[in-house]
């Protein structure tokens, strides 16, 4: 997508679908071909709370309209992010991610169509030391009603992924959702 987009188009859409509002952030990048820039491109640099990207993959869930997130009865007013049809491609591709070869196989449900992402990145937890952010974010497709939920781990750097722990983890959460239904 950064190769498509390019920085400025890239950010523009990640702040439509509020990833980086406070306390995220999503840096500044001056030139494309740096390796700053490479680094946006793969995740490394920007910063968004679990929240913020549930509340983003929600919207692209939700055919593109985009709802704050609400801890009352009342939700929010919706507002359309992405147009219909970009949506339901980016589902497709996101359940492809699940029932195919991709990294979110570890989150399959029997009998249903699960949907998401993986996410692994290197971070530093609360005193400093060195981790690894493994995460998945995903919904079920085929349930009433729906939800979106995300899984985040922090792990001892090379000891899990998003596939190998965050997926799995994220499947069996799903389930228990489904059987208290």
């Amino acid at each position: 997508m950064f190769d498509t987009l390019g920085s400025a188009r890239l950010t523009l859409w990640l702040v439509k679908l509020h990833v980086g509002d406070a306390p995220g952030e999503l840096p500044k990048i001056e030139d494309d071909k740096t390796v700053r820039a490479v680094e946006f491109a793969s995740g490394e640099v920007a910063k968004a709370t679990p929240l913020q990207m549930a509340a983003a993959y929600a919207a692209i869930f939700n055919e593109g309209v985009y709802l704050a997130p609400s801890f009352g009865h009342h939700p929010s007013v919706g507002t359309r992010v992405l147009k219909e049809d970009t949506a339901r491609t980016l589902v497709q591709m996101l359940e492809g991610a699940v029932s195919g070869d991709g990294t979110g196989k570890g989150a399959r449900i029997a009998g249903a169509r699960v949907a998401g992402k993986t996410g692994t990145a290197d971070a530093t937890d609360e005193t400093g030391a060195d981790v690894c952010y493994a995460s998945f974010v995903g919904s079920v497709l085929d349930r009433e009603p729906r939800f979106v939920a995300l899984v985040g781990l922090e792990l001892p750097q090379g000891k899990a992924t998003g596939a190998t722990a965050a997926a799995p983890a994220w499947g069996k959460l799903a389930s228990r959702i489904l059987s208290d239904r």
